[in-house]
C-alpha cells in the first residue's frame, strides 16, 4: 500500500492549478460572487469588524462549493485530457445541493468552534488552555475531513456519509494533510499581508482581498482533489479514468 505524499500533492496541485488558474479562478469568483456583490456596493463605506469577520468567515464555506467542479476538472487533468469550463459549470449545478449540504455541517461545527475561540481570547490564563485546546481539534477535524467535497462530489454518498467517507479515507494521513493545510494557510497569510501593505484604501482592499482569495481557494480546492485520489488509489487502486468517469 503506497503511502501519500504531502510533497507530490503539492507539486502536482500547483502544476494542475498553474495550468487551469484562469478558469479555476473564474468558477471560485462565481461561487463567491456573494462576497463580490457586497463588497462592490460598499466600496465608499469603510467596513466595520464584525462586517470583515463575516466576510471572511463566509468565503471559506463558499470556497468549499468550488471544490466540486474542480475535482471533476483535476481528474480529467490528471488523466492528460481537455478540461471544459462548460461542463465545470454543469458540475457545480449538478452536485450543489448535496455539496452545500455537506459544506453546512462542516462549516456549523467549524463556525461554531470558531465563535467559541473568539470569546476565549481575553479570558484568564487559567483558560489559555482550553484555547488551544480549542484550536488543535478544529485544525484536526479540518485535516479529517480534508477531502470530504470530493467524496462527495464523486461518491453521491450524502452529507454525513462524506464527512465519515473522509474520515476513513485520510485515517493515518493526517500529518500529510496538516502540512498541506500549513503550507496553503502559510501561502494565504502571505498574499493577504502583501495585498494589505500595497491597497492602502479600507473599502477597496475587501474587494481586492476576495479577489486575490479566489485563485488561493481554488488551490486548495485542487489540492483536495488531488489528495482524494492519492487516498482512493492507496486504500483502493482507485485510477483517475475510473474517478472521472461518474461525471460522464
Amino acid at each position: 500500500m503506497p503511502e501519500i505524499s504531502a510533497g507530490s500533492i503539492l507539486g502536482r496541485g500547483f502544476a494542475i492549478w498553474f495550468r487551469h488558474l484562469v478558469p479555476f479562478t473564474l468558477l471560485t469568483l462565481i461561487v463567491m460572487s456573494p462576497i463580490l456583490v457586497y463588497d462592490w456596493f460598499h466600496l465608499d463605506s469603510p467596513h466595520s469588524l464584525k462586517e470583515m469577520r463575516a466576510t471572511a468567515w463566509l468565503a471559506t464555506p463558499l470556497g468549499l462549493i468550488a471544490t466540486a467542479p474542480i475535482t471533476y476538472a483535476v481528474f480529467r487533468a490528471l488523466r492528460g485530457e481537455r478540461v471544459s469550463f462548460a461542463k465545470c459549470l454543469s458540475v457545480l449545478l449538478g452536485r450543489a445541493l448535496p455539496v452545500v449540504g455537506t459544506v453546512a455541517i462542516m462549516a456549523a461545527i467549524v463556525v461554531g468552534g470558531l465563535l467559541l475561540l473568539a470569546t476565549l481570547h481575553a479570558v484568564p490564563l487559567l483558560l489559555f488552555v482550553l484555547f488551544l485546546v480549542m484550536a488543535a481539534l478544529l485544525i484536526w477535524l479540518w485535516c479529517m475531513w480534508w477531502v470530504a467535497i470530493p467524496v462527495n462530489a464523486v461518491e453521491r454518498p450524502g452529507p454525513w456519509k462524506s464527512l465519515r467517507r473522509s474520515t476513513e479515507l485520510t485515517h493515518r494521513a493526517r500529518g500529510k494533510i496538516f502540512l498541506l493545510w500549513l503550507t496553503l494557510t502559510a501561502i494565504d497569510i502571505g498574499v493577504v499581508l502583501v495585498v494589505r501593505v500595497v491597497i492602502g484604501s479600507q473599502p477597496m482592499r475587501m474587494l481586492v482581498d476576495t479577489m486575490f482569495d479566489a485563485p488561493l481557494t481554488a488551490l486548495t480546492a485542487v489540492t483536495s482533489a488531488v489528495a482524494y485520489h492519492d487516498l482512493r488509489l492507496r486504500h483502493e487502486g482507485a485510477e483517475p479514468e475510473t474517478l472521472a468517469s461518474v461525471f460522464d
